[in-house]
Formats: structure tokens, C-alpha cells, sequence
């Protein structure tokens, strides 16, 4: 018995080492294709255009921060509530930027172990699923690889929700282990990383769940890998799973789905997109220096791929045909990709044929997990692919059908969702290999590490960047932030409405650098971003203050910010103002009218870079107008308090409708709207006064925060 129990001990020891094995492999590959993800771990990110980093990472430095009460609620585009649905819920993201920060990790540090996390957990993924297929682990391991190498990763560095796709294998895996082993457990798991996946991206979370899942079950119980028994229970769990996804994203479809066009023909995957870039023959043609779409894997992968569906043919003499053919419809259509899409096209069409031709001859001989893999790639490939360019072939799509069922607009972007397929291609690659090794015969150890090495280096050679970045990687960039010291002098997290000027119109994504420093003062920051465009707001804020800000400030518009924006306070930044008129004199055309204009607003810190207006009514008023979401006046009591006692009536509007008629004696009132009928956001509150008064400070009574 002791012995026995000795003996598991020892395997589990040997496998947990053999794991950290697999993980240093992995470490060992992230650092030399992307090594600037090390050697600036703290001070850099990778870059991406137009302000996509600062968006992402916005969201995300928001998310980790808010109260959990409010996380429908973010406020960086005030009046507007539920603003987390108008952009890219990273939910799950900010689960594991919540982790690191607790830890004590900044922005930059997070940033780049999540990009390294997410590699090796969709590799580990890979390299469990490709197990399931395969005797061989070395094969596993090698082709589980490309999941870290693939060229799109480099988008996907500044996406982090589409990089948060490393769940899609452990979804399959969990729910092969279960079918194998009939041990519920495997199941709970599986919809624990499908839910996981639609919380980290809802583009993935939709086509998992809308898609893949549902086929993929489908055509497990029609190859009765699946009991119609277990099919209810699994139909049951993932339904609470569902439910829970909508609760918790319903604002985000309902924005989203009345915000986009529904056509989506152009981001459907195409030919080109399959085969527009190999390293090999840059040496010989003058290919683009930015291919439209790097989906093509090299050579040495997507021969292993073509290896799987040629071992489906029974003849030796014809499985050599066929690779002949194959291969060098490979080459032709890599070529042909920047030369001749037409006639690329017309030759994809014939390597389907061929692919088709060897599945139909080899279907009975595959085992049933591979039938099952097969069919979801082919369902899943069918309907995301078309052919634009052959004419009679153009409007067949099996997206166009699904997109008439399910009201997906706005909730996809195909052309980088494709890379779902990846894991599926890993399984082919593992299987094409264990099947040439087997018509090889008996190999020795030797052999097994000469052909790994081959094929590895092969790999390595086709899709690392060049030139080598090893010491540094010009990839990488600093997150520029502001300088923090105009924010101290800011209440620190007091419901205070911020605007920073300039504001960016047409070019949203410019604002996020405000976000990324909500941090220092943690209050309503009108710059914000949203990737679906409320455009009545932004109209109305660009009637205000002027596209490029020329004419602004002046009485008439900081008048009209405090009464519909509640507006506290602005901030003008003059390095990025000068950048933004193209103007180094902005500062001296600008600060005498903001000194003109102190009946609503004067200056409470100034210096050379930056300039703090606070703004209220500094004169007496007859009226009160402040301007609120729903979430506000439904979860805090609205307060003003006055420079001097009064004694009189007072009348209380919201949206011109009379509320309460009130005799006040002293210096501050408070109202609760909680009860009142309330508009999402806009709603217009006013006090009015029997004789002019001077208000010190409208404000509302501080939350609790939990």
C-alpha cells in the first residue's frame, strides 16, 4: 500500500516538474520573439496607434479602482450612466489587473505579465488539447508553440480583450476529458472558461457561446460521444451560465446593437487574408512592408495541417499526388496574394476541392474526437469565410444567414475573431505530425529530437520579427501621462465634474490620456472614451466649446457647462494645446479671456504647463440649474449650501415640472430624487429663489464605497 501510494507521489511530482518544464519552454519563446516585454517590463508597453493603449488601459485602470457598486457606472463620460457598455467591458481583464495590483505591480508592469500570462495559458491550452489527439507530447508541445508566435499577437498586444482568447482550449479539453471520462466535474470547468471568456471579450464571448459551443456539443451527441442525458445537464449548466452573462451585459448588447450598421460583408475572411505573408519569399518578392492580414502560420506549421487531411486518403500513390498538389497550390497561393487575387482565389477554390475530395474518402477512418474537431472547424471556417472575388460565390456566407437570426452587429469583428481557429489547426498539426511519424516506422529517441529541432528552427525562422530585437524592442513605448501635481489640488474622489481641454473630437481615443490619470483625483471626468459614439452628446459638447477649443472659454459657454454638465472645474493643459491649434502662443490668447470671464470661474492653480479653473456661479442667481444621470439622483441626496443665511421660499424642479414648494431658514437645503421619475441621463434640477443669493457649493452627500 505504501509503495502504491509512493509510486502516484512520484508520478505527480514528475508531471508537476515536467509542467514547469513546459512553462520555462514557453518563457523561454515569449522572450526571445518579444524580449522588450522583459527588459522594459516596468517602464513600457507595446505600441499601438491612435491612443488604442490608453483606451484599453484606461478602462481597465478604472475598472480596478471603481467601487464594485458603481461598475455599471463609470463616470468618465458624464451625464451618461452604464458607460463601461458603450466601450469594451474587460471585466475579465481587470480580474487579473486587480490581482497585480494588489500586489503592488503599476500600469506597465501589469500590462505586459498579462500579455505573457495569456500566451502561455493558450499555449498550455493547445498543448492539453493536442495531447488528447496525440502519443506523441514533443508534437503537442511543438506546434502548441505557434499560439505565442503567431504574427497577430502583435495587434493583439494592444487589444487585450481579443489577446484574452487563451480560453477557447481548455473550453474544448474540459469538455473532450468529460466526454471520456463521464466526470461531471470537467463540466462545471468547461462553462467556468467559457464564461471567463465572454468576461474578458465579448466579441470571442458571443462566437463561443452563439457558435462554437453549441455546434460543437451538437455534433458531439451526433456522433454519440454525448448522451441525450448528459446533453440536458450540460444544456442546463451552461443556461445559468447565460443568464448570468446577461445580467451582467445587457447594456452593453442594447448599445451596441442600435448603435452599428448590421452590414459586416467587408471583415469576412477571405482568401488573401489566409495566404498574404511568408518570410521565405520575402527574400525573393517585393511584398508590402504591412500585409493586409497575417493569418498565414509558414510553411512548417501548415504543412503538418495539410499532413492531417492527406493521412484521411487510404492509396500511398495517391496521398503523394495530393501533397504534390497541395503543396505547391501553397506556394502558388502565397504568391499569388499581392499579385493576382482574382486568380488566388480560383486556386483556393481547387485546394478546397482537394480538402473536401480527402475528408469525404477519409471520414470513417478518423476517430470520433477527430470527426468531432473536423466538424467544428469546418462549420466555424464556412461561416466566417467567402469568396468576394468569384461572383456566383459571393453571397454565400453562412454568416449572412446567422446574422438574420441572432442580432450580432456590433458585437463582432471577424477578421480578428479568425484567430478562434487557432487551437483547432494546433490539433490538425499534432495529428498530421503523429501520422507521418507512424508511416515512418519505428524512430528512435535520436531521430525524434533531430525532427523536433528541425521543425522547430523552421518555425523560429518563419515568423520571427526581424531585425532581432534583443536588446531593445522598438515596439515598446512609455504610457506618457500628464504631470500629477494640477490633480492634488483637486478634491480626491468628491463628485466633482472635470473637463480637460482640449477635448478631442473625431479623434476620441486622445482623451484616454485623461482617464489614465483619473487616478489622481478619482472624480467625474467628462473626457472619456466610448467606442460606440453617443453623437447627440458629443454634438451638444462640441456646439459648447468649439471643435478645436479657439473661442473657449467664455461667459456664455461656462455658464451653459455648469447648468446641463454641473461642471466643477477645467483644467487646460498648454503643451498639448499648442500641439492641438499648432500654436506655441495659445497660452498668451488664451488666459485673458479665461481672467475676463470670473463670474463663472476663477483660477485656483496656474503655472506655465497647466492652468485650474473652478466653476460655479460667483454672482447672485435667482435660480439654480444643475444637470444629472439617473444614477446619481437615484443613490445620493443633492445638497447646495449658500454664502450667507436666507429666509424665503423655495421651489424645487426637476425637467420644469414643480416638486416641492419649501419656506428655507439658514444657509444649506437638501432633496432626495431617489423617489422621482427619473431619464437615464439629462435631468435638469433647479432651485429657485424669492431674491437672488450667492451660492458657495452644490454638491451631493458622499457614498459610502465598499
Amino acid at each position: 500500500m505504501k509503495s502504491l501510494l509512493f509510486s502516484e507521489l512520484d508520478s505527480a511530482r514528475k508531471k508537476i516538474l515536467f509542467y514547469f518544464l513546459v512553462v520555462g519552454f514557453y518563457l523561454l519563446i515569449i522572450f526571445i520573439f518579444y524580449p522588450g516585454l522583459f527588459l522594459h517590463f516596468s517602464s513600457r508597453v507595446p505600441y499601438g496607434h491612435h491612443g488604442d493603449v490608453k483606451n484599453i488601459l484606461s478602462i481597465i485602470s478604472f475598472s480596478v479602482r471603481i467601487p464594485l457598486s458603481q461598475i455599471y457606472h463609470l463616470p468618465v463620460f458624464y451625464p451618461e450612466s452604464y458607460v463601461l457598455a458603450q466601450t469594451h467591458p474587460l471585466f475579465g481583464v481587470s480580474l487579473f489587473f486587480k490581482l497585480f495590483h494588489i500586489i503592488g505591480l503599476n500600469l506597465q508592469q501589469s500590462n505586459n505579465l498579462y500579455i505573457i500570462l495569456s500566451l502561455i495559458l493558450g499555449s498550455f491550452g493547445c498543448y492539453l488539447l493536442a495531447k488528447e489527439f496525440s502519443k506523441y507530447k514533443f508534437l503537442a508541445l511543438l506546434f502548441s508553440f505557434m499560439y505565442i508566435i503567431h504574427h497577430w499577437n502583435f495587434l493583439y498586444f494592444t487589444w487585450l480583450n481579443f489577446l484574452s482568447r487563451f480560453y477557447l482550449p481548455f473550453v474544448f479539453f474540459f469538455f473532450i476529458r468529460f466526454f471520456k471520462t463521464k466526470k461531471r466535474i470537467y463540466i462545471f470547468w468547461a462553462s467556468m472558461a467559457a464564461f471567463l471568456q465572454f468576461l474578458s471579450s465579448v466579441y470571442y464571448g458571443v462566437h463561443l457561446w452563439v457558435f462554437i459551443l453549441p455546434s460543437f456539443l451538437l455534433f458531439a451527441l451526433i456522433l454519440k460521444l454525448l448522451s441525450f442525458k448528459d446533453f440536458k445537464f450540460i444544456f442546463i449548466f451552461l443556461g445559468l451560465g447565460i443568464v448570468l452573462i446577461l445580467f451582467i451585459f445587457h447594456p452593453f448588447f442594447n448599445i451596441t446593437q442600435s448603435a452599428v450598421e448590421k452590414d459586416f460583408d467587408w471583415e469576412l475572411v477571405n482568401s488573401a487574408d489566409l495566404f498574404s505573408y511568408s518570410k521565405i519569399f520575402r527574400f525573393w518578392f517585393d511584398y508590402p512592408k504591412q500585409p493586409a492580414l497575417n493569418l498565414f502560420p509558414g510553411f512548417a506549421f501548415f504543412l503538418f495541417v495539410l499532413f492531417f487531411f492527406i493521412s484521411l486518403l487510404k492509396k500511398k500513390e495517391i496521398k503523394n499526388i495530393f501533397f504534390l498538389i497541395l503543396f505547391a497550390l501553397t506556394i502558388a497561393m502565397t504568391y499569388l496574394a499581392y499579385v493576382n487575387v482574382m486568380l488566388l482565389e480560383f486556386l483556393f477554390f481547387i485546394f478546397l476541392g482537394f480538402i473536401i475530395t480527402a475528408v469525404i474518402s477519409g471520414w470513417s477512418r478518423l476517430t470520433q474526437w477527430e470527426k468531432l474537431v473536423l466538424s467544428v472547424f469546418i462549420f466555424y471556417f464556412l461561416l466566417l469565410f467567402h469568396f468576394p472575388q468569384i461572383s456566383f460565390l459571393n453571397r454565400i456566407s453562412l454568416y449572412h444567414l446567422f446574422t438574420n437570426i441572432f442580432p450580432l452587429a456590433g458585437l463582432v469583428n471577424i477578421r480578428r475573431i479568425f484567430l478562434f481557429i487557432l487551437p483547432i489547426l494546433i490539433v490538425f498539426a499534432t495529428i498530421g505530425g503523429t501520422k507521418l511519424l507512424e508511416a515512418l516506422g519505428k524512430t528512435s529517441w535520436k531521430k525524434f529530437f533531430i525532427i523536433f529541432f528541425l521543425i522547430f528552427s523552421f518555425m523560429i525562422l518563419e515568423n520571427i520579427p526581424f531585425p532581432m530585437p534583443i536588446v531593445s524592442n522598438s515596439l515598446m513605448r512609455k504610457i506618457s501621462k500628464l504631470n500629477p501635481e494640477v490633480y492634488q489640488k483637486l478634491p480626491f474622489n468628491d463628485n466633482k465634474v472635470i473637463l480637460e481641454i482640449p477635448f478631442y473630437f473625431g479623434m476620441e481615443t486622445r482623451n484616454s490620456i485623461y482617464s489614465l490619470n483619473w487616478q489622481y483625483h478619482q472624480n467625474v471626468l467628462i473626457n472619456g472614451k466610448t467606442s460606440i459614439k453617443p453623437q447627440k452628446y458629443f454634438n451638444y459638447l462640441k456646439k459648447i466649446i468649439g471643435r478645436f477649443q479657439k473661442k473657449f472659454p467664455n461667459k456664455s459657454a461656462l455658464k451653459e457647462l455648469i447648468q446641463k454638465y454641473s461642471l466643477n472645474y477645467i483644467i487646460f493643459h498648454w503643451d498639448l494645446l499648442e500641439v492641438y491649434h499648432h500654436d506655441q502662443r495659445v497660452r498668451e490668447k488664451i488666459m485673458p479671456k479665461i481672467k475676463s470671464i470670473n463670474q463663472y470661474g476663477r483660477i485656483v492653480f496656474d503655472n506655465e504647463k497647466v492652468t485650474l479653473l473652478k466653476t460655479q456661479e460667483y454672482i447672485p442667481v435667482k435660480s439654480l440649474k444643475r444637470t444629472y444621470s439617473k444614477y446619481h439622483l437615484k443613490n445620493q441626496v443633492l445638497r447646495f449650501r449658500l454664502k450667507s443665511g436666507y429666509l424665503g421660499e423655495i421651489l424645487v424642479f426637476l425637467n420644469n415640472n414643480l416638486l416641492k414648494k419649501q419656506t428655507l431658514r439658514g444657509v444649506s437645503f437638501k432633496y432626495s430624487f431617489k423617489d422621482q421619475t427619473l431619464k437615464r441621463e439629462g435631468n435638469m434640477i433647479e432651485f429657485r429663489f424669492d431674491s437672488p443669493v450667492l451660492i458657495e457649493e452644490i454638491f451631493f452627500k458622499r457614498k459610502k464605497q465598499f
